[in-house]
């Protein structure tokens, strides 16, 4: 028996995988950086968590640690502490360990992407390809189906 191939399902596995390498190929737009500050560490740090949070990676952490140093440096500032010093080092060097913890949770995150980008590159087409099949099996199934109804139909003849 040859399986003929119905234009309708054709194009559906067709429209099927048009639409999932669009979806594959979509890329999120990098946002512009509206930090704006004096403290070079500080606008560093902000940026690095920026990027890295951008990239998706986990920063409550690292964004704890920087709103610790921010608290530091508001102390500081105040200027009630005889240890300002103490403090504006202290929160400079909370804000320095930013950018390297930062760059590798960044670059953990753009890993994982790249593999889930992989995975959606794989799975959306063979699920398209799996639909398409169950479709095929679907019509044979059919055609089996009535062509046994046909062959089991009475001609009655009047007389």
């Amino acid at each position: 028996m040859k399986i003929k191939v119905e234009p309708i399902i054709l194009a559906v596995v067709l429209c099927t995988l048009a639409i999932s390498m669009f979806y594959a190929s979509l890329t999120a737009n990098a946002q512009p950086n509206p930090a704006e500050s004096v403290n070079p560490n500080i606008q560093k740090a902000y940026s690095e968590l920026k990027a890295a949070d951008d990239a998706g990676a986990n920063i409550s952490e690292l964004a704890a640690r920087f709103n610790t140093a921010l608290e530091l440096l508001d102390k500081a500032n105040n200027g009630n502490d005889t240890n300002t010093s103490d403090l504006i080092a202290q929160a400079n060097r909370l804000l320095s360990s930013i950018p390297p913890d930062s760059q590798n949770l960044k670059s953990a995150a753009t890993a994982g992407q790249q593999e889930a980008a992989r995975l959606r590159i794989v799975r959306i087409p063979v699920g398209a390809l799996i639909v398409a099949l169950v479709a095929v099996a679907i019509l044979v199934i059919r055609r089996k189906v009535q062509a046994k109804r046909f062959a089991e139909l009475r001609v009655k003849v009047k007389g």
